[in-house]
């Protein structure tokens, strides 16, 4: 995979949370930790604004449920292109997922 997103509605210097254009955006590993490379490598990350990365009450490190959100999303992505790339079926696709992520987030 190349170096960009595969999380729909991911624009340039706009917040995928609230669409608010930034001119700084943060890029979000939707998988962190251990699976950042992985999260990277499978482009399963999005641009946020400061406030909803990091900083604030209502960001993505600090909020359980927006967390989860995101995972939902990723997962949902990256099932999606395993499929038309590889032609694969969804338990397949799922499979894929869950030997590379360790965990089914849907």
């Amino acid at each position: 995979m190349s170096g960009e997103s595969i999380i729909p509605a991911n624009i340039n210097n706009m917040c995928h949370y609230c669409g608010r254009y930034v001119q700084v955006p943060h890029k979000h590993h939707v998988f962190g930790g251990a699976n950042r490379k992985i999260s990277d490598r499978y482009g399963l990350w999005v641009w946020l604004c400061p406030e909803h990365h990091n900083m604030g009450n209502h960001c993505v490190h600090k909020d359980k449920e927006m967390m989860a959100h995101y995972h939902e999303i990723g997962q949902k992505a990256f099932e999606d292109w395993y499929m038309e790339k590889f032609g694969a079926d969804s338990e397949k696709a799922r499979a894929e997922f869950m030997r590379l992520f360790g965990r089914n987030y849907l």
